[in-house]
C-alpha cells in the first residue's frame, strides 16, 4: 500500500531526525 510506504518513510525520517 502505498499510505504504508509513505507512514514507513516517514517514521524513518523522524528517527533520522
Amino acid at each position: 500500500q502505498l499510505t504504508d510506504q509513505v507512514e514507513q518513510i516517514t517514521k524513518e525520517q523522524n528517527y533520522q531526525r
